[in-house]
């Protein structure tokens, strides 16, 4: 009983890391299905236990080693791509995952029942997107014919110019023209940029359905 309190005070209170990251780094195999952390240990007077427990990135863990059965955990190979691969042996790890099914260390991430909506829900607010751009109507960039139709180099950088500034002011890049004042014999600007908008243009509210899939996503997380 002594034992057991000394190696809870060890771990709860003389970590070097504090025990609420260790917890923390731990709920990391929500996402990632498991979290492999390795202990180290220190001697001290009264016996030997625990210094650290540390999470060893999900993403480093380049292979897994099953003993010649392949039905036991061994260890596992990790690697930074900085350092050279280290070996760590499943006596030095707490491993810990979402399930046990088929004896798979990495076991099943939590979001893995979520992608399929989530994928749906990001198209759907990129279009909610351009429909936002699209509100104010589209960029219209009037030009004089010899500088739209025309094949010489000014006529070719000035007609480019005008493009590039069309395509910026449609994706709300640029926020001010500068514009020449000509006018033509029926005093009508030979430049001239505008937005042109349709009035029976038809509005969707994607926010019930971005709400449904956020629903969706929910259930099939806490089903998991």
């Amino acid at each position: 009983e002594e034992r057991t309190k000394r190696l809870s005070k060890a771990i709860m209170q003389d970590l070097d890391t504090p025990w609420t990251e260790v917890v923390g780094e731990i709920c990391s195999m929500f996402v990632y299905g498991f979290s492999p952390q390795e202990i180290t240990w220190r001697k001290e007077d009264d016996g030997v236990w625990p210094a650290s427990i540390s999470l060893r990135k999900q993403d480093t863990v380049e292979r897994w080693e099953f003993d010649k059965d392949n039905k036991r955990v061994t260890g596992l190979w990790q690697n930074d791509f900085i350092h050279p691969a280290v070996f760590i042996p499943i006596e030095k790890l707490l491993l810990t995952g979402t399930t046990t099914e088929g004896g798979n260390p990495e076991a099943r991430s939590l979001l893995r029942g979520a992608v399929i909506p989530y994928l749906r829900k990001k198209v759907i607010e990129e279009a909610e997107g351009r429909v936002a751009l699209r509100a104010a109507g589209i960029v219209k960039v009037q030009l004089p014919s010899e500088v739209l139709n025309g094949t010489d180099e000014i006529s070719t950088q000035t007609r480019q110019g005008y493009l590039t500034m069309a395509a910026n002011l449609a994706t709300d890049k640029q926020g001010a023209v500068v514009l020449p004042s000509d006018r033509d014999e029926h005093n009508n600007l030979l430049y001239d940029v505008s937005f042109v908008t349709t009035e029976s243009r038809r509005t969707i509210d994607m926010a019930p359905i971005i709400e449904r899939i956020n629903k969706l996503m929910a259930s099939a997380v806490l089903a998991d």
